[in-house]
């Protein structure tokens, strides 16, 4: 797998699990393994792909928390995504 690839795939899955767990209430994942995947991030910050850089904040990654990303700032079908799959609920529902 190509470096930037990974990246950006780290960067899908730490959305993920960022909106499934700040705005679906659910664990995704092992805090542990949220933490690592934060870790990594922080680590390869400099390469982070443009298209993810304005969802990403340095300290908040350090911090190992996704808490600082607004509902309405993921990525388009992200958020449908994660609740029709992860989250047993209606696409847009209030939890």
């Amino acid at each position: 797998m190509e470096p930037g690839h990974e990246l950006e795939q780290a960067c899908r899955y730490y959305l993920m699990y960022s909106y499934a767990y700040y705005h679906g209430h659910k664990a995704l994942i092992p805090d542990a393994e949220y933490d690592a995947l934060c870790r990594h991030l922080y680590d390869n910050f400099a390469t982070l792909p443009e298209k993810y850089a304005h969802l990403m904040d340095k300290d908040a990654l350090a911090a190992g928390t996704g808490y600082h990303i607004r509902k309405e700032d993921y990525p388009e079908g992200l958020a449908a995504w994660v609740e029709a799959r992860h989250l047993d609920c209606i696409p847009g529902r209030q939890s």
